[in-house]
């Protein structure tokens, strides 16, 4: 590997710690993408998919909710896909060494979100002087060249000069720890799994996961016939189990009346306004998050255009602005821009003369966050991320190239649209969004609907990616049958696969405190030890 290589390889990761523009980044850096970036940097995009497509399994759940940074995704797959093609251990090795990766580099984001708080107070007092640039530059510029030399420098160093050290460790293992490893690779995509599952929650649901599982491990069925059948099944459910109450979705949308509805004679703001006011708020969602304030800053970004706008005339009323939209914010930003959108009606109406006390709008932002986060962390990213996701992994796997840039058009043009959407309703609708959404109880049973399809989705991935196997044999007579082969797979195809991801998603749904560690850990000594002793393993 030339500097330059290792350059341009760290300058990914560099590229997924400035977080721009909000969803985009964390697609083209999960493992599946970066791994064949780094391939591609390398000279050998098939390996770097490779390794990519299996480091992808242990991180199918998302992290990092609430600015916490539990594991470093991108580190994870740089780093592995890096280390087998310029060195050549296995896929196995390098998913095994995706932990450490990436459990070290998170203590990164840990320093970065409490240096945030240096932008957060340079903003404050350029909000007190009414000087939107400053409180853009706090939050874009400042924070992207302080993760140079937070985030850039030590990858490339990492990358330049340890790789032939990682190399010669892992080729240099006994054939007992090397066949530890092996199986220790093989357990950890279990870990992404029950995470996410334990993500969507549910414990009632858990027969679709098994369902899932069936269905692909007896049927053989497609990813996309997968898919079809998931979405059947959770049709059905919500069918037949709404209740005389629930609201239906043209329900919902006639409780909107026209009158609610902003008129153009009424408005300050153009619908072009509103637009720049949400791309704004996507291109810069993460780049200032801190422990602090988290979304705060970037917040009062995506607003500075149309706080210029509407407060042109009165530089008080603007200060007042800016400093009550730089106060703590956090919410997930695709069906939560719906709270961008309200705040901006709130605004406007202020702007307008009408007495709408600040008090109202900081309240109103405080009190919307939360369920929007919840919602939106939901079906968004511990569901509709890990389907995107199931629907390209087979192809990326076999070497498909376009899977990871389909998944990274597809999925962020749909969030894009969400996102753009929301944004437009609760600008148009304001107070009255919220109030008939959060109220009309067909969100529960969207959350319901996706809770189903993403189990049963799980279900057939369990059945496609995971293989836990033993070589184990039993002398009967002078018969020598394969316990797997023999046995296992003649009763239940696939069991110890699927009480692997069980056994791990009890754990974690009983387990407190930083259980997700714990797990890790668990699984690879069981794996180091089962593996070494020859009871797991692949069959002779």
């Amino acid at each position: 590997m030339t500097l330059f290589q290792a350059i341009l390889v760290a300058g990914l990761y560099w590229y997924s710690a400035v977080e721009f523009p909000y969803c985009l980044y964390s697609l083209i850096t999960q493992p599946v993408c970066s791994g064949l970036l780094v391939g591609l940097i390398l000279g050998d995009p098939t390996s770097g998919l490779a390794v990519g497509a299996a480091v992808q399994l242990i991180f199918l759940a998302p992290s990092g909710f609430g600015g916490v940074v539990p594991t470093d995704k991108p580190a994870a797959g740089i780093i592995s896909a890096a280390a087998v093609i310029t060195t050549g251990i296995s896929i196995e090795a390098g998913v095994v060494l995706a932990v450490p990766a990436s459990l070290l580099f998170a203590k990164l984001h840990t320093v970065r979100r409490l240096a945030a708080s240096i932008w957060v107070h340079m903003a404050d007092q350029y909000a007190e002087k009414g000087n939107t640039r400053g409180i853009v530059l706090a939050g874009t510029l400042y924070p992207a060249i302080f993760k140079i030399f937070l985030f850039w420098v030590p990858m490339t160093l990492m990358i330049y000069f340890g790789m032939d050290h990682v190399g010669s460790i892992v080729n240099g293992l006994p054939i007992w720890l090397s066949n530890g490893l092996t199986v220790t690779g093989t357990l950890l995509p279990a870990l992404g799994f029950a995470m996410t599952i334990r993500m969507i929650g549910r414990r009632e649901l858990m027969p679709f996961f098994l369902a899932g599982f069936f269905v692909a491990q007896f049927t053989g069925i497609s990813t996309i016939g997968l898919i079809l059948l998931a979405l059947f099944l959770a049709y059905l459910y919500i069918m037949y189990t709404k209740s005389e109450n629930d609201a239906t979705l043209s329900e919902m949308l006639g409780s909107f009346k026209v009158e609610d509805m902003k008129s153009e004679e009424k408005r300050l703001l153009s619908k072009k306004d509103v637009t720049k006011m949400y791309f704004l708020w996507y291109a810069v969602a993460e780049m200032s998050n801190s422990f602090e304030r988290l979304q705060s800053l970037a917040f009062c970004i995506a607003f500075t255009p149309a706080i210029n706008k509407l407060y042109k005339e009165n530089e008080t009323e603007k200060i007042e602005a800016l400093k009550r939209h730089l106060q703590f914010f956090n919410t997930e930003g695709n069906l939560g821009a719906v709270i961008h959108g309200i705040v901006l009606s709130m605004e406007e109406e202020r702007a307008m003369g009408v007495p709408i006390p600040e008090e109202a709008i900081v309240s109103l932002k405080a009190g919307l966050m939360g369920p929007m986060a919840g919602i939106g962390d939901t079906i968004i990213w511990a569901t509709l991320s890990v389907i995107f996701l199931a629907a390209i992994l087979p192809s990326a796997a076999a070497g498909n190239m376009m899977a990871p840039i389909i998944y990274t058009i597809g999925f962020g043009g749909f969030l894009i649209l969400i996102g753009y959407n929301m944004t437009h309703i609760g600008y148009k609708l304001g107070k009255k969004a919220a109030t008939v959404i959060l109220s009309s109880g067909i969100l529960n049973r969207v959350i319901s609907f996706f809770a189903v399809l993403g189990l049963f989705m799980l279900g057939g991935l369990t059945s496609g990616f995971i293989n836990v196997q033993t070589p184990l044999v039993i002398k009967v007579n002078d018969a020598v049958i394969g316990v797997q082969t023999g046995i296992l797979d003649a009763i239940l195809p696939g069991a110890l696969s699927v009480i692997t991801v069980w056994s791990v998603y009890e754990y974690l749904r009983k387990g407190k405190g930083n259980v997700m560690l714990r797990a890790t850990i668990a699984l690879v000594v069981i794996g180091l030890v089962l593996g070494a002793l020859g009871i797991l393993g692949t069959p002779a």
